[in-house]
């Protein structure tokens, strides 16, 4: 198995200094493209439509055809979702309660309803009999809503369970609810405390049977449906004390014993378990990672990859994260490689600097500020105040044109400067931010007409330029961001520096005549000057 989080970013692979926007993975039909997308992709019993919701709104795209389709909006901060294939809808709700229908493909607002409950829904639900909604709320109940949006039943189960998920058997007409509570000790050695988890079998209909509660003991029990009839995936601690580790079970509903057991030493105490239609493929989600099996091999996902979901009906997987993607399970294999290197490609191009503290002596890297207009370039000292970076006065004006070995001494000078009045600062606490994104920067003098700043941390030698916002100041942005070897110098650190400065468009033309009237006459010489 090989294990794409411990690989290194390689920030010296020099990906360019004007980083182009990063290249999505090659695709072959029938796999496409959904874009940047959170966790809760999902497919239609049908597999024909994906549920994905982006930043940018909540979308239905056609599978068959791979395109998006309907927009669906109407309904604020909506954080849950289920298809109803008997009503050709597609029910989406929030925590408040409040529901809203949209038709499936068209994505028509059908309408809107809610109930009046003091407690949140949370778990997985599922659908019952004639569209009727089942699910958990924050109490440990079972609330049942039916297709109208009427309030039927709340029933308490297990109230000292806070979490869980509730599976519909149509075949059996039974209705199986795992529910899940844990608590940790302070100490980390310590043993697990607290209540068993709960496992129930509920027959229809509800108002005429009890709930049964399955024999058994777990610790984080989560559960999962099969396609296979008959069974459920029960993942749980393995043990009480540390290593936790994790445990799949599949529970026969018939004896309601334990089928087959299987241990999962890479998974954690929050991971459930998603599984492909015809169980050749399962993905196990963890807190901070994602392994997934298929046809008896493992890999372990990008982290870029922040869930994955198996469609119901054939050969298709969808991973969702940072480049959204649905493919052919045989397929992502292949795909892992280049996920990663998108992945580090965003991140060069977003990071940043905002480090809580650099490797190795947790210090704020020295940094010098390169300010420019036609024909020179004033390199200004920094030095490291706790969370901020204070300018220092005397900077170096040289001019842009001066020979490489001249521009190289100017900037060496003002960065060991820098080093030199370099002002050691605690270990960041866990309140202390260093984001430097959107913080105003300002020459000693008017007149500069772009800026980059340049980064010396131990790991890499980062060049961040900044945008003109007024006639004096400049401000960082996200990116684009160059981040080179630490080592790099000469030439290369240059051309560097003249292309970072030119990331940004000149000032507005009352900028740019202002620049001129404040623009010195004669030849130009490396000298100090003061700040103003």
């Amino acid at each position: 198995m090989q294990d794409f989080r411990t690989r290194q970013l390689e920030l010296a692979l020099r990906y360019g200094v004007n980083l182009p926007k990063p290249q999505k993975p090659g695709l072959d039909s029938p796999g496409f493209f959904v874009g940047a997308s959170g966790p809760d992709l999902r497919f239609s019993p049908d597999g024909r439509y994906l549920y994905v919701p982006t930043g940018k709104g909540t979308f239905l795209w056609d599978v068959r055809e791979r395109r998006k389709g309907a927009r669906l909006s109407g309904l604020s901060n909506a954080i849950l979702f289920a298809f109803e294939p008997d009503r050709g809808s597609v029910l989406l709700y929030n925590e408040s309660w409040k529901f809203a229908r949209f038709s499936v493909p068209d994505g028509d607002l059908i309408e809107r309803f809610q109930i009046s409950l003091k407690t949140t829904p949370v778990g997985n639900p599922c659908l019952g009999p004639d569209g009727s909604l089942l699910h958990l709320d924050s109490e440990g109940a079972l609330v049942h809503i039916d297709a109208s949006g009427k309030l039927r039943l709340r029933q308490p189960l297990a109230t000292d369970c806070y979490n869980g998920a509730v599976h519909w058997l149509s075949d059996r007409q039974e209705l199986w609810v795992s529910q899940t509570s844990m608590h940790f000790n302070p100490r980390p050695d310590a043993p697990l405390a607290g209540r068993h988890c709960a496992l129930w079998c509920w027959r229809w209909p509800l108002d005429q049977h009890e709930p049964e509660r399955v024999p058994g003991s777990w610790i984080s029990l989560r559960s999962s449906q099969p396609s296979e009839p008959g069974q459920l995936w029960l993942t749980h601690a393995a043990s009480a004390r540390p290593p936790y580790g994790n445990q799949l079970d599949v529970l026969n509903l018939d004896t309601r014993q334990i089928t087959r057991s299987q241990p999962c030493p890479e998974s954690n105490l929050t991971s459930t378990v998603t599984t492909a239609h015809d169980m050749q493929a399962w993905a196990l989600h963890g807190a901070d990672h994602i392994l997934m099996h298929i046809e008896g091999g493992k890999m372990l996902l990008p982290r870029s990859v922040c869930a994955v979901a198996f469609s119901p009906v054939e050969d298709l997987v969808v991973l969702a994260g940072d480049a959204g993607l649905v493919a052919p399970r045989r397929a992502i294999a292949g795909l892992i490689t280049n996920l990663q290197v998108h992945a580090d490609e965003a991140e060069l191009r977003q990071r940043g600097y905002a480090r809580m503290t650099t490797m190795p002596d947790k210090t704020l890297a020295p940094r010098i500020v390169v300010f420019a207009r036609d024909g020179e370039w004033l390199l200004q000292s920094e030095r490291a105040d706790r969370v901020h970076y204070r300018p220092l006065d005397n900077a170096i004006r040289i001019a842009a044109d001066a020979p490489d070995a001249d521009l190289l001494a100017a900037i060496d000078a003002a960065k060991q400067r820098g080093t030199d009045e370099a002002a050691k600062i605690e270990p960041a606490t866990q309140d202390e931010a260093r984001h430097l994104v959107h913080a105003k920067v300002t020459p000693p003098a008017p007149g500069w007409n772009s800026a980059v700043a340049v980064v010396f941390a131990s790991d890499t030698l980062d060049l961040w330029p900044m945008k003109p916002v007024s006639e004096t100041d400049f401000e960082y942005c996200w990116y684009p961001l160059a981040s080179l070897a630490p080592d790099t110098r000469g030439k290369e650190l240059l051309k560097a520096i003249r292309s970072m400065l030119g990331c940004f468009k000149p000032r507005s033309k009352k900028f740019r005549s202002k620049l001129e009237k404040d623009r010195p006459a004669g030849r130009l010489r490396i000298k100090t000057s003061s700040r103003a």
